[in-house]
């Protein structure tokens, strides 16, 4: 599976879902049914775009990596 494959990710958030429905959490599984291809959560605070950083590293041996994801949900300034 393509990650960027837009259709794909939309049935795995359709399959993610259900999941959520006993949790606020669930993971988003590669073809083989594993977890690890991403993860899905609420806000708490409804549709909206939030602003997304990431930091990317060097990671031995495999060089730049995306380190750590922040998603700001709520501004500081809120």
């Amino acid at each position: 599976m393509e990650l960027n494959d837009y259709n794909t990710l939309v049935q795995r958030m359709d399959e993610a879902s259900k999941e959520m429905k006993a949790a606020s959490f669930a993971q988003l599984k590669y073809d083989m049914g594993h977890a690890g291809l991403g993860v899905v959560f609420s806000s708490g605070t409804g549709d909206g775009e939030y602003e997304v950083f990431a930091t990317i590293g060097d990671v031995p041996p495999w060089g730049e990596r995306v380190k750590k994801v922040e998603v700001i949900l709520i501004p500081e300034d809120e």
